[in-house]
């Protein structure tokens, strides 16, 4: 009985850690929006606005090596499990050697890419055009490459608050980015010159990031200072988890890379699934990425103590509470997507084509939403543990995947056949991820989860169906108002279908909203 009160105790602590993060998270994807609103209304879904996409991804595409990706998978477990054993001063003496470590490995790596910026544009997106858009991407991604560092050194700085149970500031940091950017985007006449104050906004809130990081270490008192290099077993401890870590975030990336090079051969369709990605991302932030954030310290300290048991039922509560959200997000996202589009995105260049190509993709990329939630969950038991290579092996076969499913789809569906490659990708990385952790004792659903999901697949068709219905008498209202009172009607024929059907009930939603 003691065990199980420790369990709900350890559940409360998570989900007031998890809604710290998913409220600070959706005023960040607020401000994200209003500045994709403007990014798309001043440069469309044209050249201009696909060569924003290039500067702004490349830098975020190798911050999954240093910042959130490979280095805090390997960081953190260990960083919470020295706090946890042998408090906070060994652990910040950790912090310190490795933040000497990580900025050699910046400079050199900052340094090569600047130099080697024409061959990774004309290699990323080789349909881009002329030799002036290429020079044009190229000169603005030798600006906005110093974001990595900065942005690197915001994520490690992330990882030692997290690690103390401090998750607003880190949750906070993109809300800085997206005020920055929104500020320089209205810079300029020209959609030339904008790009041109984009490019110097990235960086300048890349520094605004790190200050805002720096200024809660500080308040925290634990700022790492920067110390003697030293080689030390902690150190070669995770050099060893974090090279395959780096090929793993690598192996992931080239999806992303994958779907970029093949997208600029279709005019326009990087831009369609940026913004279909976009709107996408919103749900997978608020509860997917926020969940794995909080999931990965509270594991890692399960697990140092020896306690599996803790961690398997931790997961399954918080797996119950994201899918309860994620699948009827996921059939919303398909059946709205054009009105979402339309009421968010369609205003001056951004035409009515532009509408309906992203409404599409939309639709593909809303299909996989589940599994890319639930990986977050399944890598962070992975990670925990210390184990950064089977995920690696997993990653290798995902990218397999949905390079061949591009290329096939691509020829029936163009870029929505893109899309939906990569929702079929996260499906088969979730189920191997699973099947794995299944087999070696260290994951399996408890008793009544089963049913419990089949419950909301079923509550969110009810959903669905009640939605299309509903769409006839709302054909004549403002967009606006059409698509809110649909979310609004929707969102309660799912709730009390999901009552009925007994997939929960109002006490337990009522102690969601409680804790």
């Amino acid at each position: 009985m003691k065990g199980y009160y420790l369990i709900y105790l350890y559940f409360e602590m998570f989900l007031r850690s998890a809604l710290v993060v998913s409220l600070t998270t959706f005023i960040s994807r607020f401000f994200g929006y209003i500045r994709d609103v403007i990014l798309a209304a001043q440069l469309g879904a044209g050249i201009y606005n696909d060569i924003f996409i290039i500067i702004f991804r490349i830098p975020n595409f190798f911050r999954t090596i240093f910042g959130e990706g490979a280095f805090s998978a390997s960081f953190i477990p260990l960083y919470s499990g020295i706090l946890e054993t042998e408090g906070k001063c060994e652990a910040q003496k950790f912090a310190s050697r490795i933040q000497g470590f990580l900025l050699i490995a910046l400079m050199i790596f900052c340094g090569l890419i600047f130099i080697f910026m024409p061959e990774l544009i004309k290699f990323t997106a080789p349909g881009l055009g002329g030799s002036e858009n290429i020079n044009l991407a190229v000169s603005l991604s030798r600006v906005s490459i110093s974001y990595l560092a900065l942005i690197s050194f915001v994520a490690f700085y992330g990882g030692i608050l997290n690690s103390r149970g401090k998750y607003f500031a880190f949750a906070a940091a993109p809300v800085i980015l997206n005020l920055v950017l929104i500020f320089f985007a209205l810079k300029g006449n020209s959609q030339v010159e904008k790009l041109h104050w984009l490019s110097y906004g990235i960086v300048v809130a890349g520094v605004a990031e790190l200050i805002w990081m720096i200024f809660f270490l500080y308040k925290e008192r634990c700022l790492v200072r920067f110390t003697k290099l030293k080689i030390t077993e902690d150190i070669r401890t995770m050099a060893r988890r974090i090279v395959p870590g780096i090929i793993g975030s690598g192996v992931a990336q080239i999806n992303v890379l994958v779907d970029t090079v093949i997208a600029s051969f279709i005019p326009s369709a990087l831009s369609y699934l940026y913004y279909a990605d976009r709107i996408n991302q919103l749900p997978l932030a608020l509860i997917g990425t926020t969940m794995g954030i909080v999931m990965l310290p509270m594991l890692a300290k399960a697990f140092k103590r020896g306690d599996v048991e803790e961690g398997i039922r931790l997961q399954n509560q918080a797996i119950s509470f994201l899918l309860f959200i994620s699948v009827p997000a996921s059939f919303a996202l398909f059946i709205l997507a054009f009105e979402l589009v339309e009421v968010l995105f369609e205003r001056n260049a951004f035409t009515s084509l532009a509408t309906n190509e992203t409404a599409k993709a939309l639709m593909a990329f809303s299909l996989g939403l589940p599994a890319y939630s639930l990986v977050k969950i399944f890598v962070a038991n992975y990670h925990a543990g210390g184990d950064t290579k089977t995920p690696v092996k997993i990653a290798f076969i995902c990218v397999i995947s949905n390079a061949l499913f591009s290329i096939i789809l691509l020829q029936y569906l163009k870029h929505v056949g893109i899309a939906l490659a990569s929702s079929i990708s996260a499906w088969i990385n979730i189920s191997l991820l699973w099947l794995l952790l299944n087999k070696n004792g260290k994951f399996k659903l408890v008793f009544g989860m089963s049913s419990k999901i089949i419950k909301y697949i079923v509550s969110a068709i009810i959903m669905t169906i009640s939605i299309y219905l509903l769409k006839r008498f709302t054909v004549n209202f403002k967009p606006y108002v059409s698509l809110s009172i649909l979310i609004v009607l929707g969102s309660l024929v799912y709730l009390v279908s999901a009552i009925i059907t007994k997939a929960t009930s109002l006490r337990e939603i009522k102690g969601y909203l409680k804790r």
